[in-house]
């Protein structure tokens, strides 16, 4: 061309082709505007800073297929590598397109810092964590090393927790154990061979460094608070005793001490208390009991005033030791005290080694001699002296007892060569009283009549009178009555609203058995009651009638019941009475069948087919269902013919009219013609029921097996009379 530049005649006027007719390449060195369409081939500046924008629906920048930034996804960016998606950016989350799969950094290139307002969540961390950690912290080693951590508000739930220093709470609790378990504070076991380390638990101590008079802080231990009327928790110290082997441990399961909710203390062992007022205990024979030091006390006391109540003291003042006794004076004042010369003395009460006993103001009120006994009153006739000498005609050298007053005529002794011992009252008028709470019990006058105020009990024989008509039976000889004369008995007699009564006992029971008669008015009176182990079991009232508490009149022998012959006849007619005894009642069950012509007997509900039955007498009352479930038998022979039914519990009786006929109260299931009815007939001397059909004018006809079905039933009754 002749110039250098093909210009248009006017700004954005004609072009170089058209749509229809391209240029099939251009070679242009500049290209300046903007570019509409498709751009191909390459951009062969390096650095094209007039690009502003490229936009495409399916945009991908890289180096290929393999290796490239993809737009294709609205509002998605995703980046590939080795020809797969490796990350991908939306509007709120950047996230690998598969989980676990590309890392975030190198162990050799690490990010700088990392900043997220919101929640970190990872399956573990490796190297120090600043600022707060909400959640669980877990895993294997889940340590967190930090000298103090401050922030830390919570622990969770920890299986276990190793501190190798120590463990301080500031105004708080520790408390062991879940809800259902329990726990236990206790220290590492030592190396083997090595001694256990001992635990320390103490109060509070207060800080050295002042002048002031601060108390420290007690130490309190307390068993768990119970609810409503349940006991709390026991305070309970154990220890391991000595075992018989050192390649195992003792258990720790011996109990020292139990501080119960009631307030009492248990010591398992002795008690022994250090020092100078020190009680040391022993369980040997020889040191039995609780040993008080020299001028030292054991007291028992309330708490309410600063010394004990009651106690003893050991007194060891040279030349008068003694063992002091101290009641209710609350302090240092002795009030009784035995000494090393065998003296005893109360404010009451002294005993001398001369063997006179008594008080201060009369020392001699009782005196031991060699062989006697006296006791002096305050007169001659009040006195009591021992007596070893013969007595009406007892044997001197076997004779030991006491007389009374200075006459001797009134004492008891025992004559050890006859085995007898003896009251006496010599004077002519004499009489002897046995008294029992301020009252005569017992009189035996000087005609040697005896008379007893209450009851006379005897745990031998005793009889009245002397006639030996015939020996009494050796089972009933302890009450022996047997004047000798025609009429003999024996009465109790009470007030007119009084009652008698005579009681069996044994050696577990003195009130287990009993007559009694009721003498008091009204519907009760004039009945006598038969008691039997503690209880009334028959009456016998004033009217005639027999009453049974509760219990049954057994009939002990067969055919033989209760007779009602004395009862006048109310039949009419030409009627007769056979028999006005009643010997028999019974209730039971039994199975109902139903039994074929040809024997066979048809299969029933085992569970459901039952029979109940009553006889008084012998009237026979029965009832119950049958429920078929095939009328082949379980030998396989079909029930056929005229049916019957069987298994009835009593034979009727064998005399003309004695046939019976019973009742089909519901039946379903049967082949029979509606509007038809079913009933049933026991003849004489038979122990089977014919079923019967009313089926016609005529009458009924004996019922047909092909009439039931193989899960036909019916619910029946029937009564009749049996022989017996």
């Amino acid at each position: 061309m002749a110039t250098k530049n093909i210009v248009p005649n006017d700004n954005g006027e004609g072009g170089i082709g058209v749509t229809a007719k391209r240029w099939s390449t251009a070679f242009i060195n500049t290209v300046t505007g903007n570019v509409t369409g498709n751009l191909t081939g390459q951009v062969l500046t390096a650095a094209q800073t007039n690009i502003n924008s490229i936009l495409a629906t399916d945009l991908i920048i890289g180096e290929d297929a393999q290796t490239a930034i993809d737009f294709g996804t609205v509002n998605e960016i995703d980046f590939k590598v080795d020809n797969a998606n490796r990350l991908t950016l939306t509007s709120s989350v950047l996230a690998p397109a598969t989980t676990n799969q590309i890392d975030l950094g190198t162990s050799s290139l690490e990010f700088k810092d990392a900043f997220f307002d919101g929640t970190v969540t990872a399956d573990a961390f490796a190297g120090p964590l600043t600022g707060n950690v909400t959640g669980n912290v877990s895993g294997t080693a889940a340590t967190v090393t930090g000298a103090a951590q401050s922030n830390i508000t919570s622990l969770g739930t920890l299986t276990s927790l190793s501190i190798s220093g120590d463990l301080t709470v500031s105004g708080g609790d520790v408390t062991l154990g879940a809800a259902a378990t329990a726990g236990t504070l206790s220290l590492v076991a030592s190396a083997h061979g090595a001694v256990g380390n001992s635990l320390t638990i103490s109060g509070g101590s207060t800080t050295a460094g002042t002048t002031d008079d601060i108390a420290g802080g007690s130490l309190i231990l307390t068993g768990g608070a119970g609810k409503g009327t349940g006991d709390g928790g026991s305070v309970i110290i154990k220890s391991a005793t000595k075992g018989s082997s050192g390649s195992s441990l003792n258990a720790i399961n011996d109990t020292i001490a139990t501080f119960a909710s009631d307030l009492s203390t248990t010591f398992a062992g002795g008690v022994a208390i250090a020092g100078a007022s020190s009680l040391p205990v022993s369980n040997s024979k020889n040191g039995a009991g609780i040993q008080i030091p020299t001028n030292k006390q054991l007291g028992f006391g309330n708490g309410a005033t600063s010394k004990p109540d009651f106690g003893f003291a050991v007194d060891g003042t040279s030349g008068d030791a003694k063992l002091e006794i101290f009641c209710g004076t609350g302090g240092d004042a002795v009030d009784a005290f035995f000494n090393t010369s065998g003296l005893f003395k109360a404010a009451a009460l002294q005993v001398t080694d001369s063997g006179a006993i008594g008080c201060e103001s009369d020392a001699d009120l009782l005196t031991l001699t060699a062989n006697n006994l006296l006791i002096n009153g305050g007169t001659v006739n009040n006195k009591i002296n021992t007596l070893f000498a013969s007595q009406n005609s007892s044997t001197a050298a076997h004779t030991s007892g006491f007389k009374f007053c200075n006459d001797g005529n009134g004492g008891i002794y025992y004559d050890s060569s006859a085995d007898d011992l003896s009251i006496f009252a010599n004077q002519a008028s004499s009489n002897i009283f046995l008294r029992t709470a301020g009252d005569i019990a017992l009189t035996l006058d000087s005609s040697q009549n005896a008379t007893v105020a209450g009851t006379l009990t005897s745990t031998g024989d005793f009889k009245t009178g002397s006639a030996t008509t015939v020996a009494p039976v050796a089972a009933a000889d302890n009450l022996i009555i047997d004047p000798g004369v025609a009429a003999v008995g024996m009465s109790i007699i009470s007030t007119s609203a009084g009652s008698g009564t005579i009681k069996f006992g044994d050696a577990e029971d003195a009130d287990i058995g009993g007559i009694t008669y009721v003498h008091s008015s009204g519907s009760d009176s004039n009945e006598m009651i038969f008691t039997a182990n503690a209880t009334n079991v028959v009456t016998f009232k004033s009217t005639g009638n027999v009453e049974i508490a509760d219990g049954d009149l057994v009939i002990g022998t067969a055919n033989h019941g209760i007779d009602f012959s004395n009862e006048t006849p109310n039949q009419s007619g030409a009627g007769a009475a056979s028999s006005s005894l009643l010997d028999d009642y019974e209730e039971g069950t039994w199975t109902p069948t139903l039994v074929g012509a040809n024997g066979a007997v048809a299969q029933s509900n085992s569970s459901e087919t039952k029979g109940f039955y009553t006889k008084i007498g012998r009237l026979v009352h029965c009832s119950g269902q049958l429920i078929l479930t095939d009328l082949t038998s379980t030998g396989g022979t079909d029930a056929s013919g005229s049916i019957q039914m069987g298994g009835y519990p009593f034979v009727n009786q064998d005399a003309e009219g004695a046939q019976s006929g019973g009742v089909i109260g519901a039946a379903s299931n049967l082949s029979i013609t509606a509007g038809h009815s079913v009933g049933l007939v026991m003849l004489k001397n038979a122990q089977n029921a014919n079923f019967n059909v009313t089926d016609s004018t005529g009458g009924t006809t004996d019922m047909q097996a092909s009439e039931f079905s193989d899960n036909g039933n019916i619910s029946f009754s029937i009564t009749y009379m049996t022989v017996t």
